[in-house]
């Protein structure tokens, strides 16, 4: 690598000087001119007012600008750059510069030294350290960072590309390490060298286990797997990728970035690559992506240095439930073998725990869900949702029967006895009706006051719901008998029923603060018209609930038609007075 430094103009030598402090880097002294020093990108085509020039396709053809003045006070300004300027950690458009202050541009950390001699250069230089941010230092960044899908692999120069089998990284480590009873161990330094290595994988995994075990939900889980990536590879960009195990879709969990790295940038995934660690299990190494022709096809390699990256699948048992996606524009640092297989080896160690966190997410979920069904539906109902697709209560439109039952005369009920007296009658009264609804596969919608609101058809429809109402509804008006029965005069009440079927909305219904499964449709209120004009104890049912249940099995006396509320005409009802 080899920079260029214009010298400034003759007989005014440099108050202030810019040091290349890169890793891997020679240390390079800039000298800075008084007034305007541009710094850009070394091209052919550069106009001649840059004064410092960088090679490396992230520094812009004219990336910045320092101004400095006569006393080394000096005015850095970022020229609209692509990729940015950065003053200690901190992207900036302008900034006063101090000595010590650290600049980057691209891959280059360029310390700002205000210089009258080689002690005052020293004497920045040993503020470096503060002037730098703490490392390691990790930027955690909501995962709308655009991970973007290439297809390269397929030129990948393979001499600088390595693929290693989960199975051939884990098996060293977890598997036992035969010792015949004459063997000198000592010697034979190989064994040696496995059963080190072995030990410090042991050892990384032990590290893991410490940390993952104390993960309290899955998001919590996935970002302390990032922070032991991080911890044991010098990685720059990070991305850890999940696959739904349904869909078989992968969905971006976690993106980290090192200091200094911008969350709208791009993160460059070879989709080849990213199959092969999601259906091969193969953990890729790519030792120098400059070398890759395919690589440097895209553009936003070249734009972020990117110099070396790793691909490693999180297995478990025979399922692959996602990937680690690292890599980093250090020259210096790129990664080794030894970092992929402890990659792979910490992948496939948070491959269980995650397997497990996910587990228990899909537990206590089935469990809050279970909770919030059983208001509505029977436990046989809510075991067939569980068991069915996911849609099954997605907002959709049916044909149901509706049944309302209301207690007759529950305004004067309430002004003869107490709340607490109203309340236990309700809550007795409630249970058994919900008891006979569930008992056939009736969804209880809700209970408004003193009225039940019950749907038959939803979320599974039998195609004799119908009947199953009318079934209800007597067993109903058996069940009040057996609860009057047990009560004093003063504390039995009558009830009126109504039935109706039509084509209805149904499913979860309200806002994001409340949602609740319901039925909406003109049938729904033509059912509660039906029910106000019920006797006490009487069964009334519509016209469209007769057409669909046998008269065989129950006996359904015509009534005169009516002229319901809200009616454009007079609607024919039946009256249910038990079975045929």
């Amino acid at each position: 690598m080899s920079l260029q430094a214009v010298s400034p103009e003759p007989g005014s030598p440099p108050s202030a000087q810019l040091v290349i402090i890169s890793p891997g880097t020679a240390r390079t002294k800039l000298p800075l001119a008084n007034g305007s020093n541009v710094i850009g990108r070394r091209v052919a085509s550069d106009s001649k007012d840059v004064a410092i020039r960088l090679p490396g396709l992230n520094v812009s053809r004219r990336h910045a600008e320092l101004k400095v003045g006569p006393s080394g006070n000096c005015e850095l300004v970022d020229l609209d750059s692509k990729n940015g300027t950065y003053v200690n950690g901190l992207r900036v458009n302008t900034s006063t510069l101090e000595s010590g202050d650290v600049v980057s541009i691209g891959n280059y950390k360029l310390m700002f030294v205000v210089s009258s001699g080689d002690s005052a250069e020293a004497s920045g230089l040993k503020d470096q350290r503060a002037a730098e941010p703490d490392q390691p230092t990790h930027a955690i960044v909501k995962p709308t960072t655009v991970v973007e899908l290439a297809d390269y692999a397929s030129s990948l120069d393979m001499g600088k590309t390595v693929f290693r089998p989960v199975e051939d990284v884990m098996a060293p480590i977890v598997g036992e390490t035969p010792i015949d009873a004459g063997e000198k161990i000592i010697e034979d330094s190989a064994r040696i060298s496995q059963i080190t290595r072995k030990t410090q994988m042991l050892s990384i995994l032990y590290q893991a286990s410490k940390a993952l075990i104390s993960a309290t939900s899955l998001n919590d889980l996935l970002d302390k797997v990032m922070d032991l990536v991080f911890e044991k590879v010098k990685a720059e960009r990070g991305v850890m990728i999940l696959v739904d195990g349904k869909t078989g879709g992968w969905t971006t969990e976690k993106v980290r970035y090192t200091n200094g790295v911008k969350a709208d940038e791009k993160i460059v995934l070879s989709k080849s690559i990213a199959s092969m660690a999601l259906t091969e299990k193969k953990s890729v190494l790519i030792n120098d992506a400059l070398l890759d022709p395919g690589l440097m096809k895209q553009e936003s390699v070249k734009l972020l240095g990117i110099r070396s990256a790793m691909c490693v699948p999180l297995t478990h048992l025979d399922n692959v439930l996602g990937l680690i996606y690292l890599d980093t524009s250090s020259d210096s640092e790129r990664f080794t073998q030894d970092d992929l297989d402890i990659i792979t080896a910490l992948g496939n160690h948070a491959a269980i725990a995650i397997n497990q966190a996910q587990l228990n997410d899909r537990i206590r979920q089935q469990e809050a869900f279970r909770r919030k069904m059983e208001r509505y539906h029977s436990p046989a109902v809510i075991d067939r949702i569980l068991q069915g697709p996911e849609n099954a209560l997605d907002v959709h439109e049916a044909d149901v029967t509706v049944l309302f039952a209301d207690i007759t005369d529950f305004t004067v009920f309430c002004e003869k006895h107490s709340p607490a007296v109203v309340r236990n009658m309700l809550n007795e009264y409630f249970g058994e009706m919900t008891e006979v609804i569930f008992k056939h596969e009736g969804t209880l919608d809700k209970y408004i006051a003193d009225e039940i609101l019950a749907v038959f058809g939803v979320p599974f429809a039998h195609g004799d719901d119908a009947e199953r109402a009318l079934l209800t509804a007597l067993e109903m008006q058996e069940a009040l008998e057996r609860l009057n029965s047990r009560r004093p005069p003063e504390m039995r009440f009558r009830v009126k029923i109504g039935i109706n079927t039509g084509h209805v909305l149904v499913g979860d219904i309200g806002c994001m603060r409340r949602m609740d499964y319901t039925v909406l449709g003109d049938p729904v209120n033509t059912a509660k018209r039906i029910q106000t004009s019920a006797q006490p104890n009487q069964i009334l049912v519509g016209s469209s609930t007769y057409e669909q249940v046998s008269r065989d099995k129950f006996r359904l006396l015509p009534r005169k038609a009516i002229q319901l509320k809200g009616k454009s005409g007079p609607i024919q009802l039946y009256e249910l007075q038990g079975f045929a």
